[in-house]
């Protein structure tokens, strides 16, 4: 995308930079000064997707402590399944 700042396609900016229509027999002086160019920094979050992405990689795929103490339950027979809690948690996470 292309933007044209010329006094040709603005007018507005021309007057904005100090050219005026003055009347007949009045006075008009403008200073020349040293014009600097305004700066725009545009981010897309890099730096914190990259943080997050570092931290992402840290955390394990399997967290292994819980398979097995999972698995050591299951075993035993001390696992039980809460229908109940299930379909509560089924409903808050689809409500959050």
């Amino acid at each position: 995308m292309r933007i044209d700042l010329n006094s040709a396609s603005m007018p507005e900016l021309e007057r904005s930079r100090g050219s005026s229509n003055a009347s007949p027999g009045s006075s008009v002086s403008v200073e020349n000064t040293t014009q600097t160019d305004d700066v725009a920094n545009l981010s897309t979050g890099h730096e914190a997707v990259s943080t997050l992405s570092a931290q992402l990689k840290a955390v394990p795929d399997v967290r292994q402590e819980l398979v097995e103490s999972l698995r050591q339950a299951i075993h035993s027979g001390t696992f039980r399944v809460s229908p109940d809690g299930i379909a509560d948690n089924m409903l808050s996470d689809r409500a959050g």
